[in-house]
């Protein structure tokens, strides 16, 4: 009688050991497994199977994140501040690189978008910024993409919020007797004179396809 429970109470674990490998990832998830610690396949969406004590997964959300980035300050080639309220967004084109090469690539993403944003302000002057909008938006994108592909990333700036972000700065060929020029973030993301078009300066990329 003992034996007959025994036997049973095997099989009852032993069950629930192979069906704790069955998962299920929505449209919208990438599993990336590990057998042994050794990266072994990218698995989903829909019904599969993690073999039990020898795989474990990180699942990955595979959907466009947005996320807003506090006003930033930086200098153009000709010394005139500007100041840029942005909105980052970003999403997973390889699980697989998003998990092996790089240890968060949330916040790596953030900070190479910063980076990048003020060093293509800051290697033009100010008449650049305004009147080569086109030009400077080929170099950022050449510049983000540079950093974020041996991610697995997909990343770009798109125009900041309609509230508007206002850096003020005199000419350094102003006078006393002479206006001041000033440069600031338009409501619809540009930058430009005070007396620029509103649309002067969009610097963006394009927003990603659904």
């Amino acid at each position: 009688m003992f034996e007959g429970y025994t036997f049973w109470i095997i099989v009852g674990v032993v069950g629930l050991i192979v069906l704790s490998g069955i998962r299920i990832a929505q449209e919208y998830q990438r599993a990336v497994i590990f057998r042994l610690g050794r990266f072994q396949a990218i698995r989903g969406p829909g019904l599969y199977y993690n073999i039990p004590l020898f795989e474990w997964q990180r699942l990955l959300d595979m959907r466009t994140v947005t996320v807003s980035v506090e006003p930033q300050e930086t200098i153009t080639k000709d010394s005139v501040t500007v100041k840029v309220n942005a909105v980052l967004w970003y999403r997973v084109v390889d699980p697989a690189k998003a998990i092996l090469e790089v240890a968060d690539f949330r916040a790596a993403v953030y900070q190479v978008a910063l980076t990048s944003l003020r060093n293509i302000i800051g290697q033009h002057v100010l008449d650049e910024v305004l009147k080569e909008r086109d030009k400077i938006n080929d170099k950022l994108r050449l510049l983000v993409d540079k950093d974020t592909e041996p991610w697995g990333v997909m990343i770009g700036v798109s125009p900041p919020s309609p509230q508007a972000q206002t850096a003020m700065a005199p000419s350094p060929a102003a006078t006393p007797n002479s206006p001041s020029r000033g440069v600031g973030i338009l409501p619809a993301g540009s930058v430009g004179r005070q007396d620029a078009h509103p649309t002067a300066g969009n610097i963006s990329l394009p927003s990603p396809v659904a």
